[in-house]
């Protein structure tokens, strides 16, 4: 097979390093950061697929082939896979999400070759044995159990479920019990045609390295084709009603997760949904943990969070609580988001959320890893629209408090938020909220 040859390539100077980007004739794509003080490189295969991607018949496919290229190639069985890394010293290891899927594999630099030739073998080739993918089931109906266990991660799952459903966005990225049954090696293989083609995949490289001898090595050992010149259109979320909803589970706390659907990556607000996340409930100084956990000590965790996608993002705020105690931590969050619309942001308050975002950023390019991510979603997300880190320090230094209470004012509307709450029960049950926020609405006088 005729190797792709280079058709784009180009390079930019950045404040914090060298950017590279070779676009090869078959259309994969390549980035790379240059760190010369550093010995090691961190390497990633990024597949443009993830759960928003399937439909309810075929949910947790994605996730489940990150597994299965693991389990075997036609080059290697699952053990040589793992010693042919770990003989040179690297880690190799892979991650699903909603919209993505990663295999990367950190190693010194003077392994580059060996990196970019293993993870090539992993996506190209692997023979999904059937015996294999049956173990698999086993392995992953054990994520899942350790998913529901795990009452912080489950009751994210609910929120994003409540927010997104029907839109695959709500589909949880591991599936369920009943879709992986009765996944084969054929549906396996067709997802993979489906979705692994050159167009799909971007390669993002950061550490010790030359680009262009990773651009010599990709050409060499990446062989994929545009099999049938799939382009996958997503569509974007719809506006869904707002839910209140809770499971009662064997727990010692109760779990309360409220959030709504907001800004996603490429809208020019999400900077300042930033800096309201941080002020609000990133950090010991913020004002949901000050509040809430340190002046009425009704809980021991709470944060606010801003999960971001491509079109689609979700504002919310998690704590566990003593049960009596969810509907006065919940006025409490409310009592704080209402000041913040009412009465603005303090210009010092903002300095300090200015502040972490800016020390998150620069701290965060320490680590070759984050680097690598970094590049990938700059291509995945922003569709190959660079911006330095120096850019982006200066675009949030720029926003001013009002523009952050106007944001305030358009998000924190309480008819827009879903409430999910698991609380401690003997039995697993289900219902509806709807007369919880009911009373709470009379006892607020709404």
């Amino acid at each position: 097979m005729k190797k792709s040859t280079i058709a784009e390539k180009r390079k930019v100077q950045g404040l914090t390093s060298n950017y590279n980007k070779t676009v090869l004739e078959n259309g994969i794509k390549i980035v790379s950061e240059s760190i010369p003080h550093v010995k090691s490189i961190s390497i990633g295969v990024w597949v443009d697929v993830g759960s928003r991607d399937e439909n309810e018949l075929n949910n947790g496919i994605t996730h489940f082939i990150e597994h299965m290229v693991f389990k075997g190639t036609k080059k290697r069985n699952t053990r040589e896979i793992a010693e042919f890394v770990e003989n040179i010293g690297g880690y190799l290891n892979a991650f699903t999400t909603k919209e993505n899927t990663c295999f990367y594999v950190r190693i010194l630099s003077e392994h580059l070759k060996e990196g970019v030739e293993i993870l090539s073998d992993i996506v190209q080739n692997p023979v999904f044995d059937k015996k294999e993918i049956e173990k698999e089931k086993g392995v992953v109906f054990e994520e899942i159990k350790d998913i529901e266990d795990d009452l912080e991660e489950y009751i994210g799952d609910l929120l994003e479920y409540h927010i997104y459903y029907p839109h695959p966005l709500g589909f949880p990225i591991i599936g369920t019990r009943e879709t992986v049954s009765k996944f084969t090696r054929e549906k396996l293989f067709e997802h993979l045609r489906e979705f692994y083609n050159p167009t799909n995949i971007v390669i993002s490289a950061a550490g010790n390295l030359v680009h262009d001898k990773l651009v010599e090595y990709v050409s060499k050992f990446f062989n994929l084709t545009n099999r049938n010149g799939f382009y996958h259109m997503r569509k974007k979320p719809e506006k869904v009603s707002a839910v209140n909803y809770v499971i009662e589970k064997p727990a010692s706390q109760s779990h309360v997760c409220i959030g709504t659907a907001t800004y996603g990556a490429k809208d020019s607000k999400r900077d300042h949904l930033f800096l309201l996340n941080t002020l609000l409930g990133d950090g010991m100084s913020s004002r949901l943990f000050q509040n809430i956990r340190e002046k009425y000590g009704f809980v021991y965790s709470i944060y606010s969070f801003y999960t971001i996608f491509k079109d689609s993002g979700i504002f919310g705020v998690y704590f566990a609580c003593d049960k009596k105690n969810v509907s006065k931590a919940i006025d409490l969050v409310w009592k704080e988001f209402n000041l913040i619309v009412k009465n603005g942001i303090d210009p010092d308050e903002l300095r300090r959320a200015k502040a972490q975002v800016k020390s998150s950023l620069l701290i965060g390019l320490e680590s070759m890893s984050n680097r690598m991510q970094r590049l990938a979603q700059i291509e995945l997300v922003y569709d190959g629209v660079y911006s330095d880190i120096g850019d982006i320090i200066r675009r949030i230094e720029k926003i001013s408090p009002d523009e952050v209470q106007e944001i305030a004012s358009e998000i924190l509307n309480e008819e827009r938020f879903t409430t999910i709450i698991i609380n401690p029960a003997k039995n697993n049950m289900e219902k509806t909220y709807d007369r919880w926020r009911s009373k709470r609405n009379q006892k607020n006088g709404k």
